[in-house]
C-alpha cells in the first residue's frame, strides 16, 4: 500500500523512539519506571543531590517520551521546555525535541535541530546526520537526503551501517541505480541480506510493494511514495501515458536528475515514440552514462540503423545491471539483426539463467524454511554468469543463517578481497558477455552525436502518411450489436474438464476453445463449428460432444452427429479450408492429444483422413491453419504446439491452508515444435519443423496467421507466443543442386527480431494470444494487433515500406485501453463500412485472482478508430452482454445473415457461445470478395486485392489461421464509406498471375474466380 501521512509519522516516531533510548544510554541511565525513593533533604550529601538531579532528569526524559508516544505532544513540550533551559546541551532532550517536532510534522525543523545536535556532539555526530538524512528522505525531499548520505559517505566510507541504511531509502524512494551502487559498495565490506540480493537480481523493478494505482495529481501520495517509485509503478502496470506525463515534470521537480531522466528515456523507447527520444537522446548528458535505463534507451534508438552499436549500449547496460532482463533480450534482438546468430543463441540463453534466478529468488522469499541447495544453486549460477563477487555473497548470506561462526564463512570473508583485488568490480566480463566483444566506442558515439546534428526519419512521421492516406469521409457512428446466439438455436457452452473446473486451473483449462466459420454444405450461408473438451486428459474422452451448426437462413441447427464430424478428444484449436480442393470446405481439429483432419464429402458428412504419426503424437496444440506454405499450390497442414510436456497434467497441489502452492505457466513446461505437414499431389503428408533445429523453433505457441504479410507474393507464418518471443517465418530460398525440387531449396527463417514482431514492452516477450490483421493506418501494407496479458497493453504493430514494423500502441492510444484487459480473440473489423479499421477483443483472466481486486470476467471491448486514435466505444443493442464479464476465448468475424455488416462469434470458457449480431444504422457502403484459385490453391490464401473508388486505394490480404484457435469467414470485407461504385478491383494470385475487373457495383457480394474475367455476384 502507498505511505500515507499517519503512518510517516508512524515510521519516525519508531526511528526517533529507538534513537532516544539510545541516547539515553549514553548518559548512562535508562528511564524511569517510577519516582526515585523518597530522602530527607538533611540526608542528602552533594553527590547525592546531584544523582537525585540526574533521576529526576531521566524521569522527566522518560515521561516525555511516553507523553510523545502517546501523541499528547503539547504536554509533552510543557515538559521538555525547562528540561531544555536547565540542560541546553543534553543529547536525549535534543532527540526527544526532534521526534517532537517530527510528530507535529515539522521536518525541516527537526532536521535543524539535529544539525545543531550533531555540531554540539561530535561524538555523535555521524548518526545524527544520519537520522537528519533519513528524515529527508521521510519528508520527500530526496534530492537533498542523498546530498547528505553522499557527503557522509565520502567522509566515511566505512561506516556500514550507513550506507546500508542508504541504500533501503533510496530503494523505498524508487533510487534503484543508486541503491545497487551503494549495495555493490555495500558487499564490500559485509554480508548482504536477501532482500539485498533480491534487489540486485530485479534492477528496474519498484523497490516497494504498491497495490493501488498512483495517483499523479495527489501531491501528498507522491511525496510519501516517492515520485520514482510511482513513475516505476505507473510503467510496470502500463500505464505509460500517466508515467511520461509524471516524468515530464522532471524540470521542475527533481532540476534533470539523471535516475529521472534515464527513467523517462527508456519509457520513451519502451512507448515507440522515436521522435520524442531522439530529442532526448540528442539532449544527453555524461552523468546519465552510469546508468543502465540510459543504455537501454540508446540501443533501441540504435538498434534499426547500427545494431552493432546497439549492441555495444546493451552491453553496457548488463555490466551495469548484470540481472537486466530487458537488456539480456535487447541483446538477443541486436545481434540477431546485426547477423551473428551464435552470439545471438548464446545470449537466449543467458535470458534463460537470469530468468531462473529470478525464479528462484522468489522462492527463497516466499519459503519459511532456508534450503541450502537454493543458495548453493544460486551460487553456482552466479558463478556461471561471469558473477564472481555475488557468487559469494549468496554463500555468505547461506553460512550467516545456518551456520554463523562457522570456518566456511571466515573463508569467505578473506576469500573475498582476494578477488576483489583481481576483479574490483566482482566482474568476469568475458563470461558476463558470453564472450562478446563490445565494438569500437566510436561507432556508438557516431551514432548518438548524429542525433544532434539531424532529424531521423521515424516510425512516427511513417505513422503520420499511413493517416494522411486514410482520408476518413465519414465518422463513426454508434454501435450496436445484439447477441442473438440463443434467439437462433446457437446453443453451445464449452466445459474445461468433467466436472468443469472454476478456479485453480491447470494450465490446458484456462485456455478454452475456438470457433471455426465455413459453408460446410456449399449452400451459401456460413455454418459454425466449435470444439468441445468436457473430459479429463490424457486417458479420458470428452462426454459432450463438437458441434456443427448448419445455417438454415434464420435458424441454426447442430448436426455434428448427422454429419459424422465429432471428436471427443480435448479440444482447443479449429480451423477451415479446402484440402483436398473439391470445393467443399474441410476441417481440421488441434487437440490436447491427437489431432484431427475431418474431409468433407459434398454429402454433408465428413471422414478422419489419416495424416502422420506425428500429428496424432499427445502435444498440446492450439491454432491451426490450411493454406499452401510451400509453393505447390497444394493447401498443407500448419500445427501451432504450446506445450510438449507430460507434467502439465500433474494436479494442483495446495497447502495446509487451502491454498494452490503453484499455478502452472508456460515457462514450467517444455515447449512444442510448430510443425506443417507438407501436402504431396497423392493425398499423402510430410511433418515438417519451420527452422533447422529444436532449439530454434520450440516455444509456447498460442495465436497464428498464415499470409502474405510482407506483399511480397509468398507465403508467411507469424506464431504469437506466451512468454516468449514471438515468431516470423519467411522462406529463404537456397541454391539448386542435383535433382532438388523447388520445395526442397526452400528453407525457413525466424525473422521476427528483424522485422520487428519478435518482442513487445522494453524488448521483452510478452504473454501473446490473439492476432487481428489489418492495414490500419492506410498505407496498403498488412499491420498486426496482438492481445496480451493483463497489466501489459496490446501490440499495434504497424508495417513500413521497407518491411519492418513499429509498435505504434501509444501513438494510437491502445495502451489505456487494452492494459488492464487479459485479451484473447481479436479481430480487425469495420463495423459501420465508414472505411477505416476498427478492433474487437474477448477478454477475460486465465485465473481467479478477484481477492487481489483483479477482474476474473471480464467486458469484451469494441476499439473503434476516430481520427488518428481509437477509443473504446459504449455498444448498444444489447447491455447484459457488453456492461458485463465474460471468459471470452475464441473469437471469429462472418456476415452470417448477409446484410453488408460483419458479426462476430466469440467462445466463453464457461457460458454459452456468442453470436453478436451487427444491428449498427449506418448508411455507409461496402464491397465483400471471395476468392477462390485455379492455379493458386483453391481458398487463394496470401492473394493481395486492392481497391480504387475514385481517390481513395484500400488493400487487403487473404489469410488464415486467424488469431486465437479459430477462423474466419473466408471473405474480404471493405467498408466504403460514402463511395457508391468501385472503380477497380485489382488482384495479385499467389501464383504471381495479376487480374483487373472494374466498375464494381457497392453494397454486394462477389465470388472472383482466378483466371476467369467475369465475376459472379453471390448477393
Amino acid at each position: 500500500m502507498f505511505g500515507h501521512k499517519k503512518q510517516l509519522v508512524a515510521l519516525r516516531a519508531r526511528h526517533f523512539v529507538v534513537m532516544c533510548v539510545f541516547s539515553l544510554a549514553l548518559c548512562g541511565c535508562q528511564p524511569s519506571e517510577g519516582p526515585p525513593p523518597a530522602s530527607s533533604p538533611a540526608e542528602l550529601q552533594p553527590a547525592d543531590a546531584e544523582t537525585n538531579r540526574e533521576a529526576k532528569k531521566q524521569q522527566q526524559l522518560a515521561q516525555t517520551a511516553n507523553l510523545i508516544r502517546n501523541g499528547r505532544l503539547d504536554d509533552a513540550e510543557k515538559i521538555l521546555n525547562p528540561l531544555q533551559i536547565q540542560y541546553p546541551n543534553d543529547l536525549s532532550a535534543g532527540t526527544l525535541r526532534v521526534l517532537l517536532l517530527c510528530e507535529r510534522n515539522q521536518v525541516q525543523e527537526a532536521v535543524v535541530a539535529l544539525d545543531e545536535l550533531a555540531n554540539s556532539h561530535p561524538d555523535n555526530a555521524v548518526l545524527l546526520r544520519v537520522q537528519a538524512a533519513e528524515l529527508l528522505f521521510e519528508n520527500g525531499s530526496d534530492l537533498a537526503a542523498i546530498q547528505r548520505f553522499d557527503t557522509l559517505l565520502q567522509q566515511h566510507p566505512d561506516f556500514v551501517d550507513a550506507r546500508r541504511r542508504f541504500a533501503q531509502q533510496l530503494n523505498q524512494r524508487g533510487f534503484r541505480s543508486e541503491a545497487n551502487r551503494q549495495l555493490r559498495l555495500l558487499s564490500n565490506q559485509a554480508p548482504l541480506e536477501l532482500a539485498e540480493l533480491r534487489a540486485l537480481c530485479f534492477p528496474h523493478r519498484v523497490g516497494v510493494d504498491i497495490a493501488e494505482k498512483p495517483d499523479i495529481h495527489d501531491a501528498q501520495q507522491l511525496g510519501s511514495l516517492g515520485v520514482l517509485n510511482a513513475a516505476r509503478a505507473l510503467r510496470s502496470q502500463g500505464d505509460i501515458r500517466e508515467c511520461l506525463q509524471l516524468l515530464d515534470s522532471r524540470d521542475e521537480l527533481w532540476q534533470q536528475h539523471a535516475a529521472v531522466e534515464t527513467l523517462y528515456g527508456w519509457t520513451l523507447a519502451d512507448s515507440q515514440q522515436q521522435d520524442r527520444l531522439d530529442r532526448w537522446l540528442g539532449g544527453r548528458s555524461e552523468q546519465w552514462e552510469s546508468y543502465s535505463e540510459y543504455w537501454l534507451a540508446a540501443g533501441h534508438a540504435a538498434i534499426r540503423q547500427s545494431p552493432d552499436a546497439a549492441a555495444a549500449c546493451f552491453a553496457t547496460a548488463i555490466r551495469l545491471e548484470p540481472n537486466s532482463v530487458e537488456a539480456h533480450n535487447a541483446m538477443v534482438q541486436s545481434l540477431q539483426l546485426a547477423g551473428d546468430q551464435e552470439m545471438a543463441e548464446a545470449f537466449r540463453e543467458r535470458v534463460r539463467m537470469v530468468q531462473h534466478v529470478q525464479q528462484l529468488i522468489r522462492r527463497m522469499i516466499n519459503s519459511k524454511q532456508i534450503d541450502p541447495r537454493d543458495y548453493s544453486e544460486m551460487s553456482a549460477i552466479m558463478q556461471a554468469m561471469g558473477r564472481p563477487l555475488e557468487s559469494v555473497l549468496w554463500q555468505e548470506l547461506m553460512f550467516t543463517k545456518l551456520a554463523p561462526g562457522s570456518d566456511q564463512l571466515r573463508e569467505l570473508a578473506e576469500y573475498k578481497p582476494k578477488l576483489l583485488a583481481q576483479r574490483p568490480d566482482g566482474l568476469d566480463m568475458t563470461r558476463l558477455l558470453c564472450g562478446f566483444a563490445p565494438v569500437n566506442p566510436a561507432v556508438v558515439e557516431t551514432f548518438l552525436a548524429s542525433l544532434e546534428q539531424q532529424t531521423l526519419t521515424v516510425p512516427t512521421t511513417s505513422m503520420q502518411r499511413g493517416l494522411d492516406n486514410a482520408i476518413v469521409k465519414a465518422k463513426p457512428v454508434p454501435p450496436v450489436f445484439t447477441n442473438v446466439a440463443s434467439d437462433v438455436g446457437l446453443r453451445f457452452a464449452y466445459q474445461n474438464a468433467a466436472p468443469p473446473v472454476a478456479r485453480h486451473f491447470q494450465i490446458f483449462q484456462a485456455y478454452g476453445s475456438g470457433v471455426a466459420c465455413l459453408d460446410f454444405d456449399a449452400d451459401g450461408l456460413i455454418d459454425l463449428y466449435f470444439g468441445q473438451a468436457a473430459c479429463n486428459p490424457p486417458e479420458d474422452t470428452s462426454e459432450l460432444p463438437n458441434g456443427l451448426f448448419r445455417n438454415r437462413g434464420a435458424k441454426f441447427e447442430n448436426v455434428i452427429s448427422a454429419s459424422a464430424a465429432d471428436d471427443r478428444h480435448y479440444t482447443t484449436g479449429v480451423t477451415a479450408g479446402d484440402w483436398n480442393q473439391d470445393g467443399f470446405p474441410d476441417l481440421a481439429l488441434a487437440n490436447l492429444g491427437p489431432n484431427r483432419l475431418l474431409v468433407n464429402q459434398g454429402d454433408g458428412t465428413f471422414r478422419v483422413q489419416n495424416v502422420d504419426p506425428i500429428w496424432d503424437e499427445p502435444e498440446y496444440t492450439t491454432s491451426l491453419a490450411i493454406a499452401d506454405v510451400t509453393g505447390d499450390h497444394l493447401p498443407d497442414l500448419v500445427a501451432v504446439n504450446y506445450i510438449d510436456d507430460s507434467d502439465i497434467y500433474r494436479p494442483i497441489e495446495y497447502d495446509a491452508t487451502g491454498k494452490p502452492i503453484r499455478l502452472p505457466g508456460p515457462l514450467h513446461f517444455q515447449p512444442g515444435l510448430d510443425r506443417y505437414f507438407e501436402t504431396a499431389p497423392a493425398g499423402s503428408f510430410n511433418a515438417k519443423t519451420f527452422g533447422n533445429s529444436a532449439s530454434e523453433t520450440a516455444s509456447s505457441g498460442l495465436g497464428l496467421l498464415v499470409s502474405d504479410i510482407d506483399g511480397d507474393g509468398g507465403i508467411d507464418v507469424f506464431v504469437a507466443n506466451d512468454q516468449r518471443a514471438n515468431q516470423l517465418w519467411m522462406h529463404r530460398e537456397t541454391a539448386a543442386t542435383g535433382e532438388s525440387t523447388a520445395t526442397e531449396q526452400q528453407q525457413w527463417s525466424d525473422v521476427a527480431v528483424a522485422k520487428g514482431v519478435a518482442y513487445g514492452q522494453g524488448g521483452m516477450p510478452m504473454a501473446c494470444m490473439g492476432i487481428a490483421a489489418a492495414d490500419f493506418d492506410g498505407n496498403l501494407l498488412m499491420d498486426l494487433h496482438i492481445t496480451n496479458f493483463e497489466n501489459q497493453w496490446s501490440n499495434l504493430l504497424m508495417q513500413n515500406a521497407s518491411g519492418v514494423f513499429s509498435d505504434l500502441v501509444v501513438p494510437y492510444g491502445l495502451d489505456a485501453l487494452t492494459r488492464n484487459m487479459l485479451g484473447f480473440g481479436t479481430q480487425a473489423i469495420d463495423y459501420d463500412n465508414n472505411s477505416t479499421w476498427d478492433l474487437v477483443t474477448g477478454n477475460g483472466h486465465i485465473e481467479d485472482f478477484s481477492e487481489r481486486g483483479i477482474d476474473f470476467e471480464m467486458r469484451s471491448q469494441l476499439l473503434v478508430r476516430s481520427g488518428s486514435q481509437f477509443r473504446e466505444a459504449t455498444v448498444d443493442g444489447d447491455d447484459d452482454y457488453w456492461q458485463t464479464g465474460h471468459l471470452s476465448r475464441g473469437m471469429a468475424r462472418c456476415d452470417w445473415n448477409r446484410d453488408g455488416r460483419v458479426d462476430v462469434v466469440v467462445t466463453d470458457l464457461k457460458k454459452n457461445v456468442a453470436l453478436l449480431e451487427n444491428r449498427t444504422d449506418s448508411t455507409r457502403h461496402f464491397l465483400q470478395l471471395e476468392l477462390v484459385g485455379s492455379r493458386s490453391e483453391r481458398d487463394a490464401i496470401g492473394a493481395n486485392v486492392t481497391i480504387r473508388c475514385n481517390d481513395q486505394t484500400w488493400a487487403a490480404t487473404v489469410q488464415t489461421g486467424d488469431g486465437y484457435l479459430s477462423r474466419n469467414e473466408n471473405v474480404l470485407c471493405f467498408g466504403l464509406g460514402d463511395y457508391q461504385q468501385v472503380d477497380a478491383v485489382e488482384i495479385t494470385w499467389p501464383s504471381g498471375e495479376s487480374q483487373t475487373f472494374e466498375q464494381l457495383s457497392v453494397d454486394s457480394r462477389f465470388l472472383i474466380i482466378e483466371d476467369e474475367d467475369s465475376v459472379w455476384k453471390r448477393w
